[in-house]
């Protein structure tokens, strides 16, 4: 078999943005967005929704309530989540909160976390 020549340098997968911010990763395809990390408290956020539906409901005259319903449930899974986040962090403030680990999965997201770190070349917060 022949051997070919083959330069690695001018093959190779793109580069995206990465930052880690509050032990988190986040990576994106755009360049030009804001940082995330001057952020320290975030305050309000703005939630897009996209409905994915075939040619025939597109063209229904019910597609502006469907489109409100989606971004109904939407907001309030995302306030439900918010409020359950927040009474889980007073909780951990708690005097009466005990230390230990809070699922039985920490570990295993602690650990996919670093082996992303270390693949990216970061180092945690």
């Amino acid at each position: 078999m022949d051997r070919v020549e083959f330069d690695k340098s001018a093959h190779c997968l793109p580069e995206y943005r990465r930052e880690l911010w509050n032990g988190f990763l986040f990576m994106t395809f755009d360049s030009d967005i804001a940082p995330l990390s001057p952020t320290t408290r975030v305050d309000s956020i703005e939630i897009e929704a996209h409905m994915l539906v075939d040619y025939e409901r597109a063209a229904a005259a019910d597609l502006e309530k469907m489109q409100q319903a989606q971004q109904d449930l939407v907001q309030t899974v995302f306030d439900e989540d918010g409020e359950m986040n927040r009474r889980t962090f007073l909780g951990l403030q708690s005097s009466a909160a005990a230390g230990g680990r809070m699922s039985h999965q920490e570990l295993n997201i602690w650990q996919l976390q670093n082996w992303l770190l270390d693949l990216l070349d970061l180092e945690a917060v």
